[in-house]
């Protein structure tokens, strides 16, 4: 388990099989409060993802908690802040103008297992997509073994071709999608 303080850090993380990332320390006092102790990982001036797990699915899952991704810019394939496989789970994170030219302004999901992919109680704000037919804040690659959760989330001010782009196996429930602008397909495009 990783324990990040709270500040402001220029880099990038490579998730490793079976960790746990957790933000929102103090780190005089060890007190933790995601909202108050933003742990920030700021992507400006890189070119790549600011969290990323791409070479297959972990075969221990692979927890990410209370961190702020934010400024991430990245025209290549996968989401500007994350690309990640499936058994995973990011909660109580924030997404914050992050801008991408490929398939998502926050995270893209590509699995190649069937393990969840769980996103809850996650903030998307302030994120964009400038290709065309993909998704400001969240994409899923369409694949037949898709199992997908997403929940509890708010997605507002982002700009896109949609803000979810969902396929085959995937569960969005309780989200609040608002004052977004969409330029062609709105809130959700989903096959299947």
């Amino acid at each position: 388990t990783m324990f990040i303080a709270a500040g402001v850090y220029n880099e990038g993380i490579s998730a490793q099989n079976g960790a746990t990332y957790l933000g929102g320390y103090d780190a005089e006092t060890g007190l933790r409060d995601p909202e108050l102790y933003e742990s920030i990982i700021d992507g400006t001036g890189r070119t790549t993802w600011s969290l990323v797990k791409y070479d297959g699915d972990p075969a221990v899952r692979i927890t990410v908690d209370g961190l702020v991704f934010q400024n991430a810019n990245h025209s290549e394939w996968g989401g500007a802040a994350m690309y990640l496989r499936g058994n995973m789970t990011v909660n109580n994170c924030v997404f914050r103008n992050n801008t991408s030219g490929s398939k998502a302004g926050g995270m893209f999901i590509d699995p190649s297992g069937a393990e969840q992919t769980i996103i809850s109680n996650c903030l998307f704000e302030y994120c964009n997509n400038t290709a065309g037919d993909q998704a400001a804040a969240i994409s899923f690659e369409d694949k037949a073994n898709l199992n997908a959760l997403v929940e509890n989330c708010i997605i507002r001010g982002c700009t896109g071709d949609v803000m979810i782009y969902s396929g085959v196996g995937s569960v969005i429930r309780n989200c609040v999608v608002y004052n977004n602008h969409s330029s062609k397909n709105g809130c959700l495009y989903g096959k299947g």
